[in-house]
């Protein structure tokens, strides 16, 4: 889908900020979930083309960042170093 890599955390020293790029011009639902399944974060959000999202500070690991928008859904993985 268009949406491949639409979430990232580049700094690292910034473990509570995420980039959102991809899509652009909508109202979106952003969810953080570990890979335990454990909804961490929920978020609506009006996204613009990019998009700094701050979060809860979390431990270094693998999470899911999920993007609804209108009825399509989006997953991705988001590693915090």
């Amino acid at each position: 889908h268009p949406f491949k890599q639409f979430v990232g955390n580049h700094n690292r020293h910034q473990r509570n900020q995420i980039s959102i790029t991809g899509i652009s011009g909508t109202e979106a639902t952003v969810t953080l979930i570990s890979l335990h399944g454990k909804v961490l974060f929920t978020q609506n959000v009006n996204i613009s083309s990019k998009t700094a999202l701050s979060i809860p500070s979390l431990s270094s690991g693998v999470y899911v960042a999920e993007i609804r928008v209108a009825n399509q859904r989006f997953q991705q993985k988001l590693c915090i170093q």
